[in-house]
């Protein structure tokens, strides 16, 4: 897992008394629809899963590291604000599609086997472990979903601002 640090150069080129203002998301499990997709493609390359999600958008959540990185960058006053929202998505197949082939994942698909990307989406929206988000909003239970809609819910990540 990559080492992040919060780097000197943003706090040298504040101005005095500015904010440094940032968000990052939290641990892949906290967003089903991440989660579900990174588990579900990994099934597809069990000798060398693509782990993007987990790595890149969901790798610096820790919210103790982020606190002492703030610190050695000389930052004081630090405050960590977490906020939950909640996703939607009108399928599976548009989450599925979405990660495995508009983010960065498809590349780490491609680069393991091009000719699976399919392979790895169609995975991603049939997943056997039947998650939370497509029990609560599956077809067979449409009006537990957001005004019975049928939209697939998962709570997003968890946005953390540092000043």
């Amino acid at each position: 897992m990559p080492q992040y640090v919060v780097d000197t150069e943003a706090r040298r080129v504040l101005r005095p008394g500015g904010r440094f203002v940032f968000s990052v998301w939290d641990r892949i499990e906290e967003n089903a629809f991440a989660d579900d997709v990174t588990q579900a493609v990994a099934t597809a390359f069990p000798h060398d899963p693509p782990r993007f999600l987990s790595r890149t958008p969901h790798g610096y959540h820790d919210v103790a590291l982020i606190r002492a990185d703030l610190g050695r960058a000389g930052f004081g006053d630090i405050a960590i604000e977490t906020r939950q929202n909640l996703s939607h998505a009108p399928s599976a197949r548009d989450v599925a599609t979405a990660y495995c082939q508009g983010t960065p994942l498809r590349s780490e698909i491609e680069a393991r086997d091009a000719s699976l990307l399919q392979l790895a989406t169609d995975r991603a929206t049939r997943s056997d472990r039947q998650p939370p988000w497509r029990r609560r909003c599956g077809r067979q239970n449409p009006g537990a979903c957001d005004r019975g809609n049928g939209l697939a819910k998962s709570r997003s990540p968890r946005q953390r601002l540092h000043s």
